[in-house]
């Protein structure tokens, strides 16, 4: 008796972790990513991301607070989201011929941006740095 208790304490231990399985947001509706975003933390900085999220395309700047002047780093294309499914991400292809016009913009044929909880995140790459920033939608 005692043997086929635990067997089933076992095997009910086993399922638990399984079954919040379901629950991975492909029933929930897609977020709306459109909008303007900026960068995490940047509150009292002179110098950071921001980025323009609209139609099919997506636009990051550097932001220089002195000037008030926004540098393209990288004009490319955007695929929103199908489904509340979280995290989200896709590969945008840029427009190279936009990269170009800007000394600031990255080159990369390709970028991977992530959504998720509230927060769109990608590499940031000039020269030999290479960071993650995280930024934020603006209300």
């Amino acid at each position: 008796m005692k043997k086929a208790a635990l067997s089933v304490l076992l095997t009910l231990l086993l399922l638990l972790p399984l079954s919040g399985c379901g629950e991975t947001g492909e029933n929930l509706p897609p977020p709306d990513l459109t909008g303007h975003w900026v960068q995490v933390g940047s509150e009292g900085t002179s110098f950071y991301q921001v980025a323009d999220i609209t139609g099919d395309s997506i636009e990051c700047y550097w932001h220089v607070v002195d000037g008030d002047d926004n540098h393209l780093y990288w004009s490319g294309t955007f695929t929103p989201p199908e489904n509340g499914k979280q995290p989200y991400a896709w590969t945008s292809v840029n427009d190279l011929r936009r990269a170009y016009t800007s000394n600031w913009a990255l080159r990369d044929e390709e970028k991977t941006f992530t959504y998720q909880k509230d927060q769109l995140t990608y590499i940031v790459s000039m020269g030999n740095m290479r960071v993650t920033v995280a930024l934020e939608k603006q209300s």
